[in-house]
C-alpha cells in the first residue's frame, strides 16, 4: 500500500491548469507531469538510523526507566531479609546493691548479666512474608514492561511520521522542478500572445502554495525530531538526517483477542497488583498469630520462653 502523496496531487493540479496552455506548446510534456514525479533523495542528508536500533537507544538510556529499574532492585533487596529471623537480642544488665560505690565481686547479690533472645515467628509467617515481597517485586518489573512498551511504542510512531514527512518533502522537491519547468512555458507563451495572464497567474499561486507546504512540513518534522529525540538522549537523530525506508511488518495469525490478553502489560501489571495485594492481605492475616521467644542468661544459667499474642482491638 503506497502513502498518500500531497505534493503529486498538487502537481496533477497545477497541471490540468496549464494543459491548454502546454498541449500546444510541446504535447510530451502533459505526458510527464501525468506520471508520478520520482521521490528522489535529498542531496547531501544521510540516512537515519533504523527504528529498531533507536528503540533500543531508548530503552537504554530513559531516565523514567532507569528510575523504575532501581525500584525492581530496591523491591528484591527488600524482600530478602523477609524470610530471616528477626535480630537476636543481647542485654547487659548491672546489678550493685551498694550503689554509688561498685561491689560487683564482693557483694553475692550484686553481679552483671548478659541476657540473649531470639524473637520466632509463628510456623509459615516468613514464608508469608517472603512471598508478599516477592510479589511486590512482580509489580515493579510489570511496571518497568509497561513502560518499556510505551518507550517503543513512542518511538516507532515518531520515527513513521518522520518518515512521511520525509517522502512527502522528496516528492515535493521532485514536483518543483517540473512545476518550474510549466510556469516556465506558461510565461513563455504570454510574453509572445500565445498564452492568457491567467495560466501564469496559476502556476506562480501553485508555486507559492508548494513553498508554503513544504515549509510546513519542516516545521512539523522539527516538532516531531525533537519529541522523537527526547526518548534518544544524549544521542539522537540529527536533523540532516533522512527516514528513507521503514521495517516490514507481519501481522500475527487470528485469533487476535488472545495474543493481546496475553501480551498485555496493562492486564499484567493489574495481575501483578492483585497478587501483591493479596498477599498483604496473607501477612496482615498471619500477624493475628502468636509469635514466640526464648533467651537465656549469663553467667548463672537461666532459660526463658515465651508467646507474645498480637494485639487487638
Amino acid at each position: 500500500m503506497r502513502l498518500k502523496q500531497p505534493g503529486l496531487t498538487l502537481l496533477l493540479s497545477v497541471s490540468a491548469i496549464l494543459a491548454p496552455v502546454v498541449l500546444r506548446a510541446a504535447p510530451q510534456l502533459l505526458c510527464l507531469a501525468m506520471q508520478e514525479a520520482p521521490a528522489a533523495p535529498i542531496p547531501n542528508a544521510a540516512s537515519a538510523p533504523p527504528v529498531e536500533e533507536l528503540v533500543a537507544l531508548a530503552l537504554q538510556s530513559a531516565p523514567s526507566l532507569v528510575s523504575l529499574q532501581a525500584k525492581v532492585e530496591s523491591a528484591r533487596q527488600a524482600a530478602v531479609p523477609e524470610s530471616a529471623l528477626p535480630d537476636p537480642m543481647a542485654e547487659i544488665m548491672l546489678q550493685d546493691v551498694g550503689f554509688p560505690e561498685f561491689t560487683v565481686g564482693q557483694e553475692e547479690m550484686s553481679m552483671v548479666t548478659l541476657e540473649v533472645g531470639q524473637k520466632i515467628p509463628f510456623p509459615g509467617k516468613r514464608r508469608i512474608r517472603r512471598q508478599s515481597g516477592e510479589a511486590e517485586v512482580g509489580v515493579r518489573m510489570a511496571e518497568v514492561r509497561s513502560l518499556q512498551r510505551e518507550i517503543a511504542l513512542q518511538v516507532r510512531t515518531l520515527y513513521a511520521k518522520i518518515y512521511v514527512s520525509d517522502s512527502e518533502r522528496r516528492l515535493l522537491e521532485s514536483s518543483r522542478q517540473l512545476l518550474e519547468l510549466l510556469s516556465a512555458t506558461a510565461q513563455s507563451r504570454y510574453s509572445v500572445g500565445e498564452a492568457e495572464e491567467e495560466a501564469v497567474l496559476k502556476a506562480q499561486l501553485a508555486g507559492f502554495a508548494l513553498e508554503e507546504r513544504m515549509e510546513d512540513i519542516r516545521s512539523e518534522r522539527q516538532t516531531l525530531l525533537a519529541s522523537l529525540n527526547r526518548w534518544l538522549t544524549p544521542q539522537g537523530v540529527e536533523p540532516s538526517m533522512e527516514i528513507r525506508e521503514l521495517p516490514s511488518v507481519s501481522i500475527p495469525p487470528e485469533p487476535w483477542k488472545d495474543l493481546a490478553l496475553a501480551q498485555s502489560a496493562d492486564l499484567a501489571m493489574i495481575r501483578a497488583e492483585l497478587e501483591s495485594a493479596q498477599r498483604r492481605l496473607d501477612v496482615a492475616k498471619s500477624d493475628l498469630k502468636p509469635d514466640f521467644f526464648a533467651g537465656s542468661a549469663a553467667p548463672t544459667f537461666r532459660a526463658s520462653n515465651g508467646v507474645k499474642t498480637p494485639r487487638t482491638m
